[in-house]
């Protein structure tokens, strides 16, 4: 949907609870939210995980790697984190949580190409249901099974991928598709800059160059197509 059209309302709707909502009483629900106010800045990333979650600290550390946390990072305080690493931290303390139900609103904002890929992996394989809000496509055609769109203060419902739906309404890039998509390759774009600036110890330039490289081009290939 359209930027304003009701996306992020009605996930708070579906979270809180609303009269024309129908919920199953078996509903746990795990929501993202872009402020993170569920990490304690204070705590280790374990610290953190293990606050809410009744899984051993093997299973812990094992989601955390997937989500390129590894070896002793588990233990930095939250608060020496990247805005990337709060981010996906918050997925994990979510996903080893109690619930059935997650509910994303933008996840892919702040991350770099390679985490956005280990949180699609994640996603992939995590047993419950999911829904989520995004403007990054390509995040959109790798992860959804069943497309919902608000379109002129209506919701309509599409069971299958975008892929599939874009071959079934034979839809071609729009302008305002095309202008998400820069959008999307111009924040990820900042971000390797910054990280090229002020590399960490973790980094590896080389790869950050690789990627840089290759937003660069999609950049270029996008503006074309506009």
């Amino acid at each position: 949907g359209d930027n304003g059209s009701g996306k992020t309302t009605l996930l708070r709707l579906i979270e809180q609870g609303h009269d024309s909502i129908k919920r199953s009483k078996v509903l746990k629900i795990g929501y993202f939210r872009q402020d993170l106010s569920i990490l304690d800045d204070e705590k280790t990333l374990l610290e953190n995980m293990k606050e809410t979650s009744d899984m051993s600290e093997t299973m812990i550390r094992t989601l955390l790697a997937r989500l390129l946390f590894k070896r002793d990072e588990v233990y930095k305080k939250v608060a020496v984190l990247s805005g990337g690493e709060r981010v996906k931290a918050s997925f994990a303390k979510l996903i080893l949580q109690d619930v059935n139900l997650l509910i994303l609103d933008e996840p892919t904002n702040y991350l770099d190409l390679d985490s956005v890929k280990a949180l699609e992996n994640v996603l992939i394989d995590y047993k419950g249901s999911l829904i989520f809000v995004s403007h990054d496509r390509k995040f959109v055609e790798n992860i959804a099974t069943n497309l919902l769109m608000i379109e002129n203060r209506k919701l309509n419902a599409f069971t299958g991928t975008y892929e599939e739906y874009m071959k079934r309404s034979k839809k071609t890039d729009t302008k305002d598709s095309l202008q998400e998509e820069l959008m999307r390759v111009k924040h990820q774009i900042t971000t390797i800059l910054g990280r090229l600036c002020m590399p960490t110890s973790d980094d590896d330039v080389e790869a950050l160059d690789a990627q840089y490289d290759d937003l660069l081009i999609k950049k270029k290939e996008i503006e074309s197509r506009m």
